[in-house]
């Protein structure tokens, strides 16, 4: 399950992609079996779309439910940061640190997938600090809906620069303990990704 919801992810498949059993398991080396309970259970956490007669499919989502959900996790990543900067353990800053770093190595190196890869471990992380399962569930839910946009929605080199600040926040809040400031750089960074992502789906109608 965990390849094909990969190639979801990355947007090899993009919403709306019909899912060939044949290409898949010969992609894959496997039977149908697993396959088809693979794609169930991806059907079941709503990232694929199963159709009687018809097949099963990546689903799709509207702009509308694609920049409330953009809402609705600046939300959840605020919430998180104000309980991880006061929780946060020397082990758990130092590995977030190493992760920064590695990210922005991977930005110089002109490295999308490990760039996107420490980002996300980075958000991980803070989520794991905060230590609320009930949190981290829900941001697993929204996150499958909008996941596979940061590959699609490319950016600019003003919003580079933007993010990347806006990670240099994000440590500093940790460092300082302060969650309150974790808190607000976490909505605005969700935020500058919202109009981002906003700004391209305009560009695609």
């Amino acid at each position: 399950m965990q390849r094909l919801k990969g190639l979801i992810a990355e947007g090899a498949l993009p919403p709306g992609a019909k899912l060939v059993e044949k290409e898949l398991c010969d992609s894959f080396g496997v039977s149908r079996t697993p396959l088809r309970e693979a794609i169930r259970a991806l059907a079941a956490e709503g990232v694929v779309v199963v159709t009687p007669n018809r097949g099963a499919a990546v689903a799709t989502v509207t702009e509308d439910q694609i920049l409330e959900s953009f809402l609705v996790m600046g939300a959840l990543e605020g919430l998180a940061g104000e309980l991880a900067a006061p929780r946060i353990t020397p082990v758990q800053l130092d590995a977030l640190r190493q992760a920064h770093a590695a990210m922005l190595d991977h930005r110089r190196a002109g490295d999308l997938d490990g760039y996107y890869a420490q980002n996300r471990a980075i958000h991980d992380a803070i989520f794991d600090a905060a230590g609320n399962s009930t949190l981290s569930e829900t941001r697993q839910i929204i996150h499958r809906r909008i996941v596979n946009l940061r590959f699609i929605a490319r950016i600019g080199d003003d919003e580079w620069a933007t993010a990347i600040a806006e990670h240099e926040e994000m440590l500093l809040a940790l460092e300082a303990r302060d969650g309150p400031a974790l808190g607000a750089v976490l909505r605005r960074h969700l935020e500058s990704k919202r109009r981002q992502v906003a700004r391209w789906l305009a560009r695609q109608g």
